[in-house]
């Protein structure tokens, strides 16, 4: 399967995420098909949420957020964020695209 195929695949299953000025806290980026899958955790510099979510990238298209959750908490949001890392890091390629059409 193609990366590109998965990111038409999931843009429907994106989540309405808010524009703004936000600080990278913590990220990873891995290889996945013929592309990349990465986790971001944000913090949005106008209201200090914290978000955590999965992104899919190829060289010309991306796919994100994927099972975007929003914190107050940074305990909170870390726990998520190793939950979203330890999903991608330790589980199929299917089994991944599967959680994110129908969340953690």
């Amino acid at each position: 399967m193609k990366i590109d195929m998965v990111i038409e695949e999931l843009k429907n299953f994106c989540t309405e995420n808010t524009k703004g000025d936000k600080e990278i806290f913590n990220t990873i980026q891995k290889d996945f098909l013929d592309g990349q899958i990465g986790v971001m955790m944000n913090k949005n510099t106008n209201n200090d949420d914290i978000e955590v979510y999965l992104y899919m990238k190829s060289k010309n298209n991306i796919v994100c957020p994927l099972l975007l959750k929003k914190f107050i908490s940074d305990f909170d949001a870390t726990n998520y964020y190793d939950e979203v890392v330890n999903l991608i890091d330790n589980n199929s390629e299917e089994y991944i695209i599967n959680r994110c059409k129908i969340g953690l």
